[in-house]
C-alpha cells in the first residue's frame, strides 16, 4: 500500500475520533450541574423561581418541583461547590389554617428566602414541617405524622385565649410560632411599626376645635381578664367616656364594633381612642392600636400595656394606663393633654413619624415560611441542633401575663 493512503486513513480515523469526542461531551454537559432530590430515586434539575408567572409551589406528589428562572430567558441552574448533587428539598405544609394565613402563604416569593430549595406543600405526609393552627385542633381527628417529621403549633391568640390541643395532637407537637418572641418563631401578624423618616409633619392647628368629648371605647367583648371594662368605667367617673359595641350603647352601623367602619366618626369627635387588650400580655399588642398607625389617624391612642411595650412601640406616640397609680391620675393627665393643642398635637406628630406596611401580614408570613426554611437546612448541614420541645410555655399566663383589676 502507498504512503498516500497511509496518510489517508489515519486522517479519516483522527476526523472520526473528534467528532466522536464532540458528540460525548455534549451528551454529559450537565455533569457539572447540580441536582436537588426529592421523593423520587432520579434527579430533578432545578431552577430559580419565576415570579412574574408564579409566587410560590404546592406539591401534590412525590415527584420535585421544577423552579423557573427569574434572572434571564435562558436556562439558569443552582450550582454548588461539589460536584455532588444537593439531595433534598424541604417541604413546608400549610394544615387548615385560616384565611388571612393562607392568602399570605399564597403570595409566597422563595427568591426572597436564601433557601430557594423549600416548598409549600400541600399533603402533610411529604412535608418535613405541618403547621397546625391552634383553633382547629380541639374539634378534629389527629393526622398521621410521618417519622422525622415535625409539627408546628402556631397561635395568634394570648395565653388565656389559645386553644388547648387534645393530647392526641399535643403528644406529637415539637415546635411553637406565636406573636411572642420569645417563640421558637416569632410571628409578629398583627405587625410591627416602621420607622419613616421622611414623612413630613402634618399641619394639625385647630385639630381640637370639634372634639368635643374626651375619649372613645370599641368592644363587644365585655368580660376580659385584663378587666378593661374596670378600668373604662373608673375612667368614665372623671372623663366623658362613649362606648361603642356591645358593650356601650353607642354605635355606628351593622359593623359598629369595627373601627374602620367608624373611623370618621371617632377621629372627629374625639381626643383619645382605649385601645385597651383583653389580656396584658408580654408582645401582645393587636390590630386595634395598630390600626391608628396605620391609617395616621389624627386620636391618641391610650392602651392598657403589656410591660414590655416600649420595646417595640415608640414613645411619645402613645399613653399607657399603666404608667399611673390610678385611673384618677391617668384621667388627670388626659385633660392636661386634650387641653392643651400644643401637647396634643405633638403627640400626633410623632405618631405619624411611624406606620404599619399595608403588607403586613404577608410580610409576617413570607417571614414564617422563611424562617423554617432555615431551620431546616440548619439541622441539615449540622449548623443547628434540634430545637428543645417548650411548646406548651404558650399556656404560661402566669410567667407571661399580668392579671388585671
Amino acid at each position: 500500500m502507498k504512503l498516500f493512503d497511509y496518510w489517508q486513513i489515519i486522517s479519516c480515523l483522527a476526523i472520526l475520533c473528534i467528532i466522536f469526542l464532540f458528540l460525548w461531551s455534549t451528551q454529559n454537559d450537565t455533569g457539572h450541574k447540580n441536582y436537588i432530590y426529592a421523593n423520587s430515586s432520579q434527579p430533578e434539575k432545578i431552577k430559580s423561581y419565576q415570579t412574574r408567572q408564579q409566587s410560590y409551589i404546592y406539591s401534590n406528589s412525590s415527584q420535585p418541583e421544577k423552579i423557573k428562572s427569574n434572572r434571564t430567558q435562558k436556562q439558569s441552574y443552582i450550582y454548588s461547590n461539589s460536584s455532588e448533587p444537593v439531595n433534598k428539598i424541604f417541604r413546608i405544609a400549610w394544615y387548615e389554617q385560616n384565611s388571612e394565613v393562607l392568602f399570605g402563604i399564597s403570595k409566597y416569593d422563595p427568591t426572597k428566602c436564601n433557601i430557594p430549595n423549600c416548598l409549600v406543600e400541600k399533603n402533610t405526609s411529604l412535608a418535613d414541617i405541618v403547621v397546625l393552627r391552634h383553633s382547629y385542633l380541639p374539634y378534629h381527628k389527629t393526622i398521621e405524622k410521618t417519622k422525622g417529621q415535625m409539627w408546628v403549633f402556631h397561635t395568634n391568640e394570648s395565653p388565656y385565649h389559645t386553644f388547648r390541643p387534645p393530647k392526641q395532637w399535643a403528644d406529637k407537637i415539637d415546635l411553637s410560632a406565636s406573636y411572642m418572641e420569645t417563640s421558637d418563631f416569632f410571628v409578629p401578624l398583627y405587625g410591627r411599626l416602621l420607622h419613616n423618616k421622611t414623612y413630613p409633619l402634618q399641619n394639625y392647628t385647630g385639630v381640637l376645635a370639634n372634639k368635643t368629648k374626651d375619649a372613645v371605647w370599641v368592644s363587644s367583648h365585655c368580660s376580659t381578664p385584663s378587666k378593661r371594662e374596670n378600668l373604662v368605667k373608673e375612667l368614665s367617673k372623671h372623663l366623658t367616656v362613649d362606648t361603642y359595641g356591645k358593650c356601650g350603647t353607642k354605635n355606628c352601623g351593622k359593623q359598629y364594633d369595627d373601627y374602620t367602619k367608624c373611623k370618621a366618626i371617632y377621629e372627629k369627635n374625639y381626643k383619645f381612642f382605649f385601645a385597651f387588650e383583653n389580656s396584658i400580655c408580654d408582645d401582645y399588642t393587636t390590630e386595634k392600636l395598630y390600626s391608628l398607625y396605620r391609617d395616621h389617624s389624627p386620636i391618641i391612642p391610650v392602651i392598657n400595656g403589656p410591660r414590655d411595650v416600649n420595646k417595640y412601640l415608640p414613645k411619645g406616640t402613645f399613653i399607657n394606663s399603666r404608667e399611673f397609680s390610678s385611673p384618677e391620675k391617668l384621667a388627670e393627665k388626659l385633660k392636661e393633654i386634650g387641653s392643651d393643642e400644643s401637647k396634643y398635637i405633638r403627640y400626633l406628630q410623632e405618631k405619624d413619624k411611624y406606620f404599619l406596611p399595608s403588607d403586613f401580614i404577608e410580610r409576617a408570613v413570607y417571614k414564617f415560611q422563611c424562617d423554617l426554611c432555615k431551620y431546616l437546612d440548619g439541622l441539615n448541614n449540622g449548623s443547628l441542633q434540634r430545637k428543645p420541645i417548650a411548646w406548651r410555655k404558650l399556656f404560661d399566663t402566669s410567667g407571661l401575663c399580668i392579671p388585671g383589676k
